[in-house]
């Protein structure tokens, strides 16, 4: 996780540096994200009730982990977004 993909530039960012990032391209890294944890839900919750696969404590904790990571990026980013826009209403 921490490498987004911005396509109007092609611009690779790496780690977790949202402060120093446009508003254009938290936006882009807020739908990415939550783009890949739908997928990481819908994939976890379809494997929990579809398959017969041994599901052990620890792999369903490593899903949930790996979820609430993203969960948490994803509030990150709509925090300092809904504050950045707030600011630019006050000038």
């Amino acid at each position: 996780m921490g490498r987004g993909v911005f396509p109007e530039t092609e611009e690779i960012f790496m780690g977790h540096d949202y402060e120093n990032m446009t508003l254009k391209q938290l936006e882009l890294e807020l739908k990415r994200l939550g783009n890949v944890l739908e997928d990481l839900e819908d994939t976890f919750n379809f494997n929990m009730a579809n398959t017969m696969d041994h599901h052990n404590e620890a792999m369903i904790r490593e899903h949930e982990d790996e979820m609430d990571e993203y969960r948490q990026q994803i509030n990150r980013i709509s925090r300092l977004l809904n504050e950045r826009k707030d600011a630019s209403k006050k000038k």
